[in-house]
């Protein structure tokens, strides 16, 4: 293959070609199909050696970064990493340009084998707006809201793992192990009707046999409490499923309440339930408990069915322990199963925590557990602790199952953005959960931190390190294997002083908004942090050029005395979302005016842009009354650079309502002056927070972008300038 060449020498950028190994094949006489996992790229130069090829450390590797896009999923590759058994897709690789005639590569791969399970494919950034993947210990899952499914779902005797996410999707991961040792290979988007599952957001799936016709069926929580049910017309060993839509319950459709919700009392729909398909009742047939989100409470909706098919439910209102409501805060995720071996069907609830005031509270735990001191008939739930033997935080969503196949029930638990398992160690008898670390896979998005991941060298050490901002706290990430892809480990929280920072919002969510920069100009980043309140604060690096240490911060104010601040007044009431998750002040500092100090843009939830003049100094920072400079829709988020390279600084603009704009600065006097000059033609990413970084080190400004889901993506300049280059297939010829 060829590559034509752009730009000048070292210059990088996206390059594709579409292949079909099928075609390839046949033209060779080959019998079979490509292993897909096998696919890798060599450059050649004219003199027919391998060339050296740079990895962003000034270093060369003979590997030239590449992916390959299965044609029947190429809208869903830049998110996932699929398993991938379609020969027809686009090759895409990382164009090095020579600077003079095009680029000669060699694709090599192998016919696959039929007794030989796929791999993950390699993941390298390409700089297509894909993301950050790691090479090992990554996240099975990875998708914020995992929620899973458990069951023989292709027939073979083993226990699969279906997992719903976020974003909608429902998974199939395959259990390639053996019984009581699991283990799984690349995950395939289930479809319905030839479609990929996509029910909006929140695909809280459960397995069970809803028509009793011998197969497991799909039956699933979505966004705005409904419940879904996909029949399996396929068969146990052949799953295929045909949407029959929403679950009924006395003749209409299923959906959990929003209230009662303390703490967001504006919210006037759920978010996702979490369906439980047991014999609650214990009379023979299948019932349906559903957990709802804003609530934290269980609904139960009997089967009064005399007869084969699908449950015909009634609702019979709440479950109950001595009397009262169960309520576990927020996110109900129920689990009914035997826990203890007595007979009946105990309860095991997952919960969220979402309350308003934590500041003396005692912790909350990762599960409720509610022991059946009644009958298999009329159960009667009274709370007793759960024996687990650590904290695995909140957002848990259990689901029952003998997972290594010694007698008794385990729980496998999503959380956040993992898959855990609950051991029981204790036996069916007398229950004691061991929490295992989270199940891991080759090749899985890197999961950083929603709304704010910014990238600096914060050690000093020539690499790009990350800060996991957008929370309460942030975390430092250490850039230990440079290159393509690079490798972290997590060095600890950021701190100030001795303490670590963290800023509290009282009315909901925490978000806070990292900016290091070298606001003092020492040589060293120092540490600018936008909150929900809508303040801005300093924190000087007192550190020396190999250790970062920061001083104690310090709240910008204005001129006049008074604090720095975007957004709404803080005595304003929680009335909405925006509200609830605050002012999201996002500080973007650079020398605006031309005069020798720093000034700072600062974003703000309402879609502001506000312009603050540095009429102090550097080492005293006082700061002009604002003024707006761009306005939008929706939650904005800022980064600064000179992206037209004319000497004026510019806003890269992104609007959760209103895309990605770049926003020049056409100011002809010293007061900067912003004009949306053009939108970024992306795909869709969740909230892209951008961050201007040369960071395949090629000379020119790229834009790495965290995402609200906690992926981090990479769009190289010139792809988002121009697009791919486009390559050229030569010829085909087998290799010994």
């Amino acid at each position: 293959m060829t590559a034509p060449s752009e730009g000048p020498a070292g210059d990088m950028r996206p390059a594709r070609v579409a292949l079909d190994f099928d075609v390839i094949l046949d033209g060779l006489g080959v019998e079979g199909r490509v292993a897909v996992d096998s696919i890798h790229m060599v450059e050649y130069d004219a003199g027919g050696q391998p060339a050296p090829y740079p990895d962003y450390r000034s270093q060369a590797s003979l590997e030239v970064p590449c992916r390959f896009d299965n044609a029947q999923l190429r809208q869903y590759s830049y998110m996932y990493n699929l398993f991938s058994d379609c020969p027809r897709g686009d090759l895409v690789w990382t164009h090095c340009s020579r600077g003079g005639e095009s680029s000669r590569y060699a694709v090599y791969f192998d016919v696959a084998r039929p007794d030989v399970t796929p791999r993950a494919l390699p993941r390298p950034l390409i700089g297509d707006e894909d993301i950050l993947y790691q090479r090992e210990g990554g996240a099975l899952s990875s998708i914020y809201h995992t929620r899973p499914a458990v069951g023989d779902w292709d027939g073979d005797g083993l226990a699969d793992l279906i997992l719903g996410n976020i974003l909608g999707h429902v998974f199939f991961y395959s259990n390639i192990g053996q019984a009581g040792h699991p283990a799984f290979g690349p995950g395939r988007l289930i479809e319905a009707d030839g479609n990929v599952i996509d029910v909006g957001w929140y695909a809280a799936p459960d397995l069970v046999d809803w028509d009793g016709d011998g197969d497991l069926d799909v039956v699933t929580g979505a966004d705005g409490g409904q419940v879904l049910w996909f029949e399996n017309t396929g068969g146990a060993t052949s799953p295929a499923l045909a949407v029959r839509g929403r679950i009924t319950a006395d003749g209409a459709a299923i959906q959990s309440p929003h209230e009662p919700c303390p703490e967001t009392p504006f919210m006037r729909v759920d978010y996702v339930p979490v369906p439980d398909a047991v014999d609650w009742d214990g009379d023979g047939d299948l019932d349906l408990l559903v957990g709802g989100y804003l609530t934290g409470r269980v609904y139960f909706y009997e089967n009064v069915r005399n007869g084969s098919g699908p449950p015909d439910l009634t609702a019979r209102g709440l479950l109950t322990s001595e009397g009262e409501p169960i309520d576990v805060c927020w996110g109900a995720a129920p689990c009914a199963a035997d826990l203890d071996a007595d007979g009946d069907l105990d309860l095991v609830v997952g919960t969220l925590d979402q309350r308003l005031d934590t500041a003396n509270a005692a912790p909350w735990p990762s599960f409720f557990y509610f022991s059946n001191e009644g009958t298999p008939t009329e159960p009667r739930l009274v709370r007793r602790a759960f024996p687990l033997d650590a904290d695995v935080g909140t957002l848990t969503i259990p689901r029952a199952v003998d997972w290594d196949a010694d007698g008794d029930l385990d729980l496998i638990t999503g959380i956040g953005t993992v898959m855990r398992l609950m051991r029981n160690i204790g036996g069916p008898e007398k229950m004691s959960f061991h929490a295992e670390p989270p199940l891991e896979a080759p090749w899985m998005p890197r999961v950083t931190s929603g709304f704010a991941v910014p990238p600096v060298d914060w050690d000093n050490d020539g690499d790009v390190d990350l800060i996991l901002s957008g929370c309460r706290t942030a975390t430092l990430l250490e850039n230990i294997r440079p290159g393509n892809t690079p490798d972290f480990v997590v060095r600890g929280e950021v701190t100030a002083g001795g303490e670590v920072i963290a800023h509290d919002w009282p009315l909901g969510d925490n978000h806070s908004f990292a900016e290091p920069f070298d606001w003092d100009l020492d040589g060293d980043p120092d540490y600018l942090l936008g909150n929900s309140a809508g303040a801005v604060w300093l924190y000087e690096n007192v550190g020396s050029s190999k250790a970062w240490n920061l001083a104690a911060g310090v709240r910008l104010v204005l001129a006049t005395g008074e604090p720095l601040h975007v957004g709404k007044p803080l005595d304003t009431a929680m009335t909405d979302f925006a509200t609830h998750s605050g002012n999201r002040s996002d500080p973007g500092p650079g020398d605006f005016d031309g005069d020798g100090d720093h000034d700072l843009v600062v974003s703000d939830a309402y879609g502001g842009v506000t312009y603050f003049e540095n009429t102090g100094s550097n080492a005293a920072p006082s700061f002009a009354a604002g003024k707006k400079v761009l306005e939008g829709e929706g939650r904005c988020v800022v980064a600064v650079t000179d992206w037209d390279e004319d000497g004026r600084l510019d806003v890269i603009a992104s609007w959760a309502g209103g895309g990605m704009w770049l926003c020049r600065n056409v100011a002809t006097a010293a007061v900067p002056e912003f004009e949306k000059t053009r939108a970024f033609d992306l795909p869709w990413i969740p909230y892209p927070h951008p961050y201007a970084i040369d960071w395949n080190r090629d000379g020119d400004v790229d834009l790495l972008m965290a995402s609200s889901y906690a992926f981090l993506f990479f769009a190289d300049r010139d792809f988002l300038e121009g697009g791919y280059a486009e390559g050229e297939f030569i010829d085909a010829e087998p290799v010994p």
